[in-house]
């Protein structure tokens, strides 16, 4: 209908027309991760991807109606990981959202459901052993307490606290332990402080939590014996004395004889109680004449547990069996 001025009719209503409204489906992005408990403080966030979306917006707070933000990225994929900056705490609450948006970062739709998670330390693995402390072999064993949703666990050793150099890792171990391996890797040494950390992995392959705390461990020489003699040197006779020096704590001590240097065929093995023996005369395979002979030492405890690695392996050679006689006939 017209009005004039003073907002009266100026004729008739016109005729009636109708048109039906469609009410268009709300879009809605659906969050997937993470929800619920989480054990990272550099978590992953994920969602379903929306058709026609150029990117996403995400909202994290830890503020249930997300009237604080703490970090708001636009992103033109459907996941993202937190920066660390500013850093999140374990035991805390968080919330967030997301919404799918234009490619002038125009909202497509609704902010999606809130969803909230809490970060615990639930999936990180507590180290126990060696954790900052001497240990007196060059092949320590590491452990760990057991995390229950765990399929396997990864281990990393550095030779720096930061881990610049990285000696050995590896993401394959089945139980809560494992031996720095013997061979492949980078020896350790003695007297150098080394660095570990272990991380819990799920059935697929993923970190189920953030890496262990770091532990440190020293490598000490303190508890292997010094071999003192026969060393690299021919003997005279056939029954050598074996010596070394006395470790601190030791109630007895393994020797053991080879001839071969990777100790694969044993001669002799004699667990001592003192610092020295002789080759028996009976009672273990007789040595040859002319013949390298290897040996070496490993501290014992009273119930017969290993205080340490083995000493360096030392080498005798055993006399000619031709005895040269002097005849002294006089003047």
């Amino acid at each position: 209908m017209a009005v004039d001025a003073d907002g009266n009719p100026m004729g008739e209503w016109s005729a009636v027309v109708s048109f039906t409204a469609l009410l268009a489906e709300v879009v809605q992005v659906i969050p997937t991760s993470p929800v619920g408990e989480v054990s990272t403080t550099t978590p992953s966030f994920s969602w379903e991807e929306v058709e026609g979306a150029s990117g996403y917006k995400v909202e994290l707070s830890n503020v249930e109606d997300l009237s604080e933000l703490l970090w708001n990225p636009t992103v033109g994929v459907t996941s993202t990981t937190h920066p660390g900056d500013p850093p999140l705490e374990y035991d805390v609450t968080y919330y967030w959202r997301v919404m799918a948006v234009d490619a002038d970062g125009n909202p497509i739709g609704d902010w999606s459901a809130v969803v909230s998670f809490t970060i615990t330390t639930a999936n990180i693995v507590t180290l126990t052993s060696p954790v900052n402390i001497e240990v007196f072999s060059l092949a320590p064993t590491f452990s760990w307490e057991a995390i229950e949703e765990a399929a396997k666990y990864g281990i990393i050793i550095g030779g720096e606290e930061d881990f610049s150099t990285i000696l050995w890792s590896i993401n394959e171990i089945q139980t809560n332990n494992t031996q720095y391996p013997t061979s492949g890797v980078t020896s350790l040494e003695f007297g150098n402080t080394y660095f570990w950390r272990v991380f819990a992995i799920d059935a697929d392959g993923n970190p189920l939590g953030d890496l262990s705390a770091i532990a440190s461990f020293t490598i000490s020489a303190a508890l292997i014996p010094e071999l003192t003699s026969p060393v690299n040197t021919q003997v005279e006779t056939l029954t050598p004395v074996f010596g070394w020096s006395e470790v601190n704590g030791a109630a007895s001590y393994l020797i053991m004889v080879s001839s071969a240097e990777d100790f694969s065929e044993i001669t002799y093995q004699a667990t001592v109680e003192g610092t020295g023996t002789t080759y028996p005369v009976s009672g273990a395979a007789p040595l040859d004449y002319e013949q390298t002979y290897y040996w070496r030492v490993q501290a014992q405890d009273a119930e017969g547990n290993t205080l340490g690695d083995f000493s360096a392996t030392a080498f005798f050679i055993t006399p000619s069996s031709e005895i040269e006689i002097t005849i002294d006939y006089g003047p």
